[in-house]
């Protein structure tokens, strides 16, 4: 209750820093009395460095792992980026509340916080990881709309403000000469790039045209399994031939590896040659505010990339069907292989789970 919000701020950065030095938090109770502090206090938040420090601190402690189960101290956070006027902030100050926003699934307060009268032409003189964080937020304020229900399209000022993001996108990822060391910060600006290539491929704009660095490797290796997911590869696996399942599976897309889904599996019914590409969603891969939850930016970015390479593929062969499904990490144990050689029952039941539709 004694610190400002100078002194709350800091400290959240502080603790994300270690994070991402790779040092563990074994004390839970301190990350739990902090949060108490931002929900308290976010509200003081007037000045850019707190408020930036404190989005970018969050964002690195949940990337890392660490649940951040206040759910008010995200919403008063929050409130506080919607009172902030954005030409205050210094660049690294916008980049990393950006980046903390996408990051988070946030996507309605970073395009409202841009708003406030952000050009998007000054990000030429900013430095390189400040560029970087900013495409990257970017490309996910881009995939955003085209991931939600089929019944929840964009409306036309959401539209508008996508492609003038596309726009500033296209013209940072045409200027890379060196990409960055930094694996994670490569894998960002490489998705970046498939999300412009996927846009002019699906006709949702014909003013891009973007071909990817040949310097740009990502590196997408580095993958962990975690309990649900072994579980959910056993029931896939079930009845499954040599050769047609595979964890951790990488679509080709014009010659470039997207992120891999958790699980690939491969059947045949009725004659027809289904492709499965399955993502279990945990809780890591939702945000929760207040009484909501909602897919953070790496999920929505993998989500548009991986809908929409499937979109282009199933256009051009019509021999296999495929089919992009997210399933709950509640419903896994729903998954199971029926006792008989025939595979429509399983089939059906995969089909109605979650598939979403761009």
């Amino acid at each position: 209750n004694a610190f400002k919000p100078q002194e709350i701020s800091n400290t959240v950065w502080g603790l994300a820093k270690l994070r991402e030095a790779g040092e563990t938090l074994d004390n839970n109770d301190a990350l739990k009395q902090l949060l108490l502090a931002v929900a308290k206090k976010a509200g003081q938040f007037t000045e850019p460095q707190p408020i930036s420090n404190t989005v970018w601190g969050l964002a690195k402690l949940r990337e890392a792992g660490e649940t951040l189960d206040n759910k008010d101290a995200l919403k008063q956070l929050l409130l506080a980026v919607a009172n902030a006027d954005v030409n205050a902030f210094k660049p690294q100050e916008i980049s990393n509340t950006v980046w903390g926003l996408a990051s988070m699934g946030c996507i309605q307060y970073q395009r409202d916080f841009l708003d406030t009268g952000f050009s998007s032409m000054e990000i030429s003189e900013w430095p390189d990881q400040e560029q970087h964080n900013f495409v990257w937020a970017m490309a996910v304020s881009i995939c955003e709309p085209y991931t939600r229900d089929i019944e929840n399209k964009p409306t036309d000022q959401e539209l508008e403000v996508t492609l003038q993001a596309v726009h500033v996108l296209v013209q940072r990822l045409h200027c890379i000469s060196n990409p960055p060391d930094d694996v994670r910060e490569r894998n960002q600006l490489f998705q970046a790039g498939c999300v412009v290539l996927l846009f002019h491929e699906l006709g949702l704009s014909d003013q891009l045209e973007y071909e990817m660095p040949a310097s740009l490797k990502p590196d997408f290796t580095d993958t962990t399994s975690s309990q649900t997911q072994r579980r959910a590869e056993q029931l896939f696996k079930q009845g499954a031939a040599d050769g047609e399942f595979q964890r951790e599976y990488s679509l080709e897309y014009k010659g470039l590896k997207l992120p891999p889904v958790d699980i690939w599996r491969k059947e045949t019914v009725d004659g027809k040659t289904i492709e499965y590409f399955v993502e279990v969603q945990g809780p890591y891969h939702y945000t929760l505010m207040g009484n909501q939850r909602f897919p953070d930016g790496a999920t929505c970015l993998k989500r548009f990339l991986v809908q929409s390479c499937l979109q282009s593929l199933n256009e051009s062969d019509t021999a296999v069907k495929r089919i992009y499904q997210e399933i709950p990490v509640e419903k896994i144990d729903e998954v199971r292989q029926p006792a008989t050689e025939q595979t429509q029952d399983w089939h059906v039941l995969v089909e109605s789970m979650t598939q979403l539709s761009l």
